[in-house]
């Protein structure tokens, strides 16, 4: 009885070993852990500071509104140079329809004079043959 029990404490005292190491394992990484926590925190109090990080988004900001209404500005000048190309190009069309239309004009018109003239030179050449 008494090496039965004897072996019984061994065997308890094994267990209490392992969960001595067990929570010593989880002491050391909660040491760990509230290692790493602290050293963010000191990080973050030497980093800058709120304030400090507004203002440099506030430049940021500022800077990409400066950009933003030069490509504003630029856009409303090619907007314009287009607009003025539209008239030019429309203006230009019209005139060289203009242009067309006349000369189709004037060569059907000295089309129909050769006819005419041909027709009058048959003419007289029938009037010829004939007499």
């Amino acid at each position: 009885a008494v090496r039965k029990r004897l072996q019984e404490v061994k065997k308890a005292g094994g267990k209490v070993g392992q969960d001595l190491t067990k929570v010593e394992r989880d002491i050391r990484a909660r040491q760990k852990t509230r290692g790493k926590l602290l050293g963010q925190v000191q990080a973050l109090h030497k980093g800058p500071t709120l304030t400090k990080i507004k203002e440099e988004m506030k430049k940021k900001l500022a800077e990409r509104e400066k950009a933003n209404a030069e490509e504003r500005e630029r856009c409303g000048a090619l907007e314009q140079r287009l607009q003025q190309c539209r008239a030019l190009v429309n203006t230009s069309r019209s005139v060289l329809e203009a242009d067309v239309t006349q000369s189709v004009q004037d060569i059907r018109m000295k089309y129909d004079q050769e006819r005419a003239q041909a027709e009058r030179l048959r003419k007289d050449v029938h009037k010829i043959a004939t007499s």
